[in-house]
């Protein structure tokens, strides 16, 4: 933990850190922060940069590995000295779940990280003093050095104010020109550039012409949505962050606006320090909720449905659970369609470099509306970010805009923008990768599952485990796949949560709960009932088959809290017949308990790599994996009870 904040600490290091995503984009469609927006080409150039960062990627996972392998020693030292060890297990996981609702509270409350070291150090000096009645002189020391190291390791930059939401770091940074183009509070998110709340008001913009361009004041990205249809009378807009966007629709008279951003802290920045104040309007109602799940239970209607700069900058696209992967598919896009008015009009921006993005929205556009969006490329100046910018709704009504306002048939003029077809595929709550060009597997994803297994070799390795020259029974098999098939599970239940409850922390904390309870259920009733294996293979089947064919979407009619409760119930189901398969196997194992848990988890890894065919093909087919993993599973089960009836 010390060399983990020490290396974030040294300004050295940091700044080695905090280029990695710079570094790695040259891997083609592996986004992660940087390369979103920009373009940098694998070459022999950029080859000792890409080198060190790999090398830097692989000591951090060291580090952290080495962390919770020390962790995992003293459990299984723990487990092995009781012979309860079914219930000093459940205990445990009682332990896990306690402690995964400390840290939700913690994150609730925008605690900064040193609270969550200090946390982590109490807990340890806590178990030390319970385990040998005091300190030692070394672990003395480095529990005086931790909090310190974590204290230097800060940012030293002069940000107005810091807040650690559910999501993410967002700090305030003042913005002045020169040098920057851009004048306004800049938020910034885990230390990249973000937003920039803009006062684009008439008596600024005229004030200042040598900053912002004379020709463009009423017509920045921020208000064409309301000069195409500019008679609207409500508005939608999604991804409103600090209130660019919701200052436009106040400016051009739009009596109605909601206001969507999933992050409650980038909506108090906008409360606090848009020059504007465009929250403070009665005309506006704030939800902070994520867009998806609003469109989802929304039966409103609006004249303009305005998707803001809605991407997740600091994310990388291999993560099932991404903030932004279910709002551009196409069930997300048809149901905001289906909240437009008749002469309604969707606007769409987004920014990313890699043409086959914004083929993509153009394609799904077409499908939708069947018509071609009309689509903007506006540049990066002093009005704001810049990004292409779709038009799609009610052709008549752009026309109409374009026929009777000379000036905005010049911008969209000078702005206009041709997309090459590339016949990109459209992205769908089944494949939601907008950022992958094609189904494919990211050569970073491989890298890094490389790196993962490497670690897996040399920290065995160190510790005299055997895990992979030992020759494996089928004892071990069994194991194996229950952990593989129980991780991948997991994460393909999320997945689909996401889909009817939207990515906020709230739903996906609730399923991964709902996941730990189940497993130390299935230890309680397999303590007190012990059922028979066969019948909890039979169920466990029941219920995964269930999940492939049950639509979630079903649940949107309900509230939002039961619709949470019953969406973890419904997809943890199957986790509570694959714990009890576990526990019932912990309990008869041969094997030590230290090894068969190893060969569990060493199995929960694989099953996270193999969610990787998502990429390939899809969500569902994950759960179609899940039953093949089970199935040998249940094959195994009948050897293994086959030759204990032999012998």
């Amino acid at each position: 933990l010390l060399i983990i904040a020490g290396l974030v600490a040294i300004p050295y290091t940091r700044d080695k850190l905090q280029q990695i995503s710079q570094a790695v984009s040259a891997f083609g469609n592996s986004f992660v922060a940087w390369n979103i927006w920009h373009y940098q080409d694998l070459s022999l150039a950029f080859l000792p940069s890409i080198i060190a960062s790999l090398a830097l990627i692989f000591c951090m996972m060291l580090f952290v590995a080495a962390v919770f392998t020390s962790l995992g020693s003293l459990t299984i030292y723990h487990l092995n000295s009781t012979p309860h060890r079914l219930k000093a297990y459940g205990l445990n996981l009682l332990g896990g779940l306690l402690g995964l609702w400390l840290f939700y509270a913690i994150s609730y409350l925008s605690t900064p990280p040193v609270l969550w070291f200090a946390v982590i150090l109490f807990l340890l000096i806590l178990y030390l003093i319970l385990e040998n009645g005091r300190l030692t002189k070394t672990e003395l020391l480095l529990s005086l050095l931790l909090l310190p190291t974590v204290l230097i390791a800060r940012d030293a930059r002069d940000f107005k104010e810091t807040k650690w939401s559910p999501y993410q770091k967002l700090a305030i940074l003042d913005v002045h020109s020169p040098p920057s183009d851009k004048e306004g509070q800049w938020i910034t998110v885990n230390n990249s550039s973000y937003q920039i709340m803009l006062d684009l008001s008439s008596k600024a913009l005229t004030s200042r012409p040598d900053l912002y361009d004379q020709t463009l004041i009423g017509y920045s990205q921020y208000d064409l949505p309301f000069r195409f249809k500019y008679n609207a009378r409500s508005a939608l807009i999604l991804g409103a962050g600090s209130g660019n966007d919701t200052a436009g629709a106040l400016r051009a008279g739009v009596g109605a606006i909601t206001a969507v951003d999933i992050d409650p802290f980038i909506v108090e920045f906008g409360r606090k320090y848009h020059p504007e104040r465009p929250y403070e309007s009665d005309k506006v109602t704030v939800a902070v909720e994520d867009a998806r799940a609003f469109l989802a239970t929304s039966n409103q209607k609006f004249d303009v449905i305005s998707f803001g700069l809605l991407d997740s900058h600091t994310s990388g696209q291999m993560t099932n659970a991404r903030l932004d992967h279910f709002v551009y598919t196409r069930e997300s896009i048809t149901r905001a369609a289906s909240l437009l008015n008749i002469d309604g009009l969707m606007t769409l921006s987004f920014e990313a470099s890699k043409p086959y993005v914004v083929d993509r929205i153009r394609n799904l556009l077409i499908e939708i509306f069947g018509t071609e969006p009309l689509v903007l490329r506006i540049p990066s100046s002093s009005y704001g970010f810049g990004g292409v910018m779709f038009f799609a709704g009610n052709q008549d009504q752009i026309a109409l805009a374009l026929a009777t306002d000379s000036r905005l048939q010049e911008i969209a003029g000078r702005f206009s923008y041709t997309i090459p077809k590339l016949n990109t595929e459209i992205v769908s709550d089944d494949w939601p990768y907008i950022y992958l060009e094609n189904r494919t597997v990211p050569p970073l994803f491989a890298i890094i599952a490389f790196f993962a297994v490497a670690i897996l070799f040399l920290l065995a390795k160190e510790r005299g485990v055997a895990l992979f020259t030992t020759r494996w029974n089928l004892e071990n098999w069994y194991f194996f796949s229950l952990g593989a098939a129980f991780l991948l599970l997991e994460v393909t239940n999320i997945s689909r949560a996401v889909v009817v409850l939207g990515s906020s922390w709230q739903p996906i904390s609730a399923i991964v709960s709902g996941v730990i309870m189940m497993a130390l259920l299935a230890n309680i009733i397999v303590t007190l009932i012990k059922p028979s294996q066969k019948f909890i293979m039979i169920t466990l089947f029941i219920s995964c088959l269930f999940l492939i064919f049950f639509d979630l979407k079903i649940l949107l009619s309900l509230p939002y809290h039961p619709r949470i409760i019953l969406t973890a119930l419904i997809t943890c189901l199957p986790m509570l017949f694959s714990g009890l398969l576990f526990s019932s196997a912990l309990e008869k194992a041969q094997g030590s308990f230290q090894h068969v848990l190893a060969i569990n988890l060493l199995g929960a890894v694989c099953g996270a790599v193999l969610q990787c065919f998502s990429l390939l093909l899809g969500l569902r087919f994950l759960l179609i994996i899940v039953l093949v993993i089970y199935s040998i599973a249940f094959a195994l089960q009948a050897r293994i009870n086959s030759s204990k009836i032999s012998v």
